[in-house]
């Protein structure tokens, strides 16, 4: 009887950089449609909800902003 060969398992990332772009602006999109809805119902329960959504989408902006390099600045002017 033939042994079947031992498959290499290859470690995946968690996920790619295009993937996480794509997540994050979601995120931003969501939380700020959220905080809109928040600040048009104006009411006392909503409220809490409106922090909490503008705390996610400073958290998003953040994240989607550290997932794009930085360019390469020089300043030997």
């Amino acid at each position: 009887m033939n042994k079947p060969l031992p498959v290499k398992k290859v470690p995946r990332p968690n996920r790619s950089v295009v993937t996480q772009r794509n997540v994050a602006k979601a995120g931003m999109g969501v939380s700020l449609g959220v905080l809109v809805w928040t600040a048009m119902a104006r009411s006392r329960k909503v409220m809490r909800y409106h922090t909490l959504a503008g705390v996610a989408l400073l958290g998003f902006t953040v994240w989607h902003l550290t997932l794009y390099r930085a360019r390469n600045k020089t300043f030997d002017e």
